[in-house]
């Protein structure tokens, strides 16, 4: 009986273990890897991964993140590769951290706007020129970096890390 406890507690802290979250920091590179490149990982302290998405958007998606710093959470595996499960930008350049949303589209009296709608849930328009740019990125994830000037944001710097899927006009 004590033997089958004690195999049981030792399974159990293998099970944990392999569970355990890797939390690793670095600069995203863009990488030429045969046909299609690959995002990798250069850390703090000199170790580099390459980044493994849940699937082909995912992986386009970390590779869009190149030249910016970057706190990922994963699962390590075999061959230095990092299974991306989430993914905070700490810095685009100058020590800005950008704040990451969607682009959603809002129609008032008639007139279509682009809103931002950041990860807190919290929405602002984006200035109307964005609208004739963006109006195909609608339900894209970005970074953007800007201040609030009269309930509009005012844009400084933007990146689409996952284009909009294409909204089919409604009847």
């Amino acid at each position: 009986m004590r033997a089958s406890l004690l195999f049981l507690l030792a399974l159990a802290s293998v099970s944990s273990a392999a569970l355990a979250e890797d939390v690793k920091t670095g600069m995203v590179r863009e990488v030429a890897a045969g046909p299609r490149s690959r995002a990798e990982l250069a850390c703090d302290d000199g170790k580099t991964y390459v980044l493994r998405g849940h699937d082909e958007a995912a992986d386009d998606e970390l590779r869009r993140l190149a030249g910016v710093k970057v706190k990922i959470s994963g699962a390590l595996e075999p061959s230095d590769r990092l299974a991306v499960e989430r993914y905070e930008i700490l810095d685009v350049g100058g020590g800005v951290v950008p704040r990451l949303g969607t682009i959603a589209e809002l129609t008032m009296a008639g007139e279509k706007r682009l809103i931002f709608v950041d990860d807190a849930g919290v929405a602002a328009f984006l200035p109307n020129g964005f609208t004739a740019k963006l109006k195909d990125s609608v339900g894209a994830r970005i970074w953007l970096v800007g201040t609030h000037k009269n309930e509009k944001l005012q844009v400084t710097r933007f990146a689409i890390l996952r284009p909009g899927k294409p909204v089919e006009p409604r009847p």
